[in-house]
C-alpha cells in the first residue's frame, strides 16, 4: 500500500531545480488510485526527486507513521541492470529540491527519495521501493527522454573493402566520409564504439559471417530504431536507406548507393537527409542531418 508522488527535478547543466507543475504533490498507488503502469517521464533530468507514504486504511485517508529503517530502496538501469545512484531519507515534507513546502497538511510519515539520473546518463530506470516490516512494496519507472548526442560510426568504402577501418570515430563533430565509385556503408552506434574482431568472441557480423565487431556499450545496451526523416532530394529515396544490423538492433547500417556520386558530381550540387534515431525503450530521440556532396559526407548533430 505505498504509495509515491513525484516532487520535483533538476535538468542536466542546470542550476536550479525545475518543479514547475508540482506545486501540487499528488500520489498514487497502482490498483488503488491507479490502474496502469506507474511511470515518470522527464526531460534531461540529472536528479529526480520522489515523496512517499505508506496507506494505513481502505479509504486512503489514513498513513502510517513508519521508520527509514522499515524500508529498502532499489534503483537499476532497465537496459543494463547497473545500479544507480540513490538516497532514501526521512524529511521534512519539504520539496527537497527548493525547501519548500510541498504538502502543508501532512501529518504522516515523510519519506524522500533522490535518485541520481544524470550521474549514469540512464534513459530508462527501475524504482522499487520495500517496507521489510509489513511487506508492502512498489515499483516504478522513471524515463529520462534527453538527447542521444553520442554516438560512434564506422565508415567502408566497398571499392575498398580491404583496408576498411578497424575501429569506429567518435561523431560529436562534424565527419567527412568519402562515398566510392562503388557506394559505401556506414556503421552507426549511439551510446556506443566498435571494434573488429577476430575469433568466436564478437557481438555482430556485417556485412558477412567473416566480419565480426564488438560493441562497446558507453551507457546503454537498448536497441534503437533507425529510420530516414527528411530526404532533400528526390533521388536519394531510391539511394539512401538504413536499417539494424540483420538480428542485432543495437547498430544501424547506412547504405550510400553509388549514384550519389554520380548525380552530384554530375550536377555539381549537394543535397542532405535526416536521420532519426530513437532508443527501442527509452525513447530518447535525436536527429543526424546528413549533408552529402560528390566526395564527402558531413553528419552535423
Amino acid at each position: 500500500m505505498l504509495q509515491i508522488a513525484l516532487a520535483g527535478y533538476q535538468a542536466t547543466g542546470s542550476s536550479v531545480p525545475d518543479v514547475d507543475g508540482y506545486s501540487t504533490v499528488t500520489f498514487y498507488e497502482p490498483d488503488f488510485n491507479l490502474y496502469s503502469k506507474l511511470e515518470y517521464e522527464m526531460n534531461n533530468a540529472a536528479i529526480v526527486n520522489f515523496y512517499f507514504r505508506e496507506r494505513a486504511d481502505s479509504s486512503g485517508t489514513l498513513f502510517l507513521d513508519n521508520e527509514l529503517s522499515d524500508y529498502t530502496l532499489t534503483t537499476t538501469d532497465a537496459t543494463t541492470g547497473a545500479v544507480i545512484r540513490s538516497v532514501l531519507y526521512e524529511g521534512t515534507y519539504l520539496n527537497a529540491l527548493t525547501g519548500e513546502v510541498a504538502d502543508p497538511y501532512a501529518s504522516f510519515f515523510p519519506g524522500q527519495i533522490d535518485v541520481f539520473v544524470g550521474e549514469h546518463e540512464s534513459h530508462k530506470i527501475n524504482i522499487h521501493l520495500v517496507n521489510n516490516t509489513t511487506g508492502s512494496e512498489v515499483r516504478f519507472q522513471l524515463i529520462n527522454i534527453e538527447s542521444l548526442v553520442a554516438f560512434s560510426y564506422l565508415q567502408v568504402d566497398r571499392s575498398n573493402f580491404d583496408f576498411r577501418s578497424a575501429t569506429s570515430t567518435e561523431g560529436s563533430a562534424n565527419i567527412n566520409i568519402t562515398v566510392g565509385d562503388k557506394g559505401s556503408y556506414v556503421l552507426v552506434a549511439p551510446y556506443a564504439s566498435l571494434t573488429e574482431v577476430t575469433g568466436s568472441d564478437f557481438d555482430f557480423a556485417y556485412p558477412n559471417s567473416n566480419v565480426k565487431y564488438n560493441r562497446a556499450s558507453i551507457t546503454s545496451s537498448e536497441g534503437y530504431i533507425f529510420e530516414i526523416d527528411t530526404f532533400g532530394s528526390d533521388f536519394l529515396t531510391r539511394s539512401v536507406d538504413i536499417n539494424n544490423v540483420p538480428g542485432y538492433a543495437h547498430v544501424g547500417v547506412l547504405n550510400l548507393s553509388p549514384e550519389i556520386s554520380t548525380r552530384l558530381m554530375a550536377t555539381n550540387s549537394s543535397a542532405f537527409f535526416n536521420i532519426r534515431v530513437t532508443g527501442a525503450e527509452s525513447l530518447s530521440q535525436d536527429v543526424f542531418v546528413v549533408q552529402l556532396s560528390s566526395k564527402n559526407l558531413r553528419f552535423k548533430l
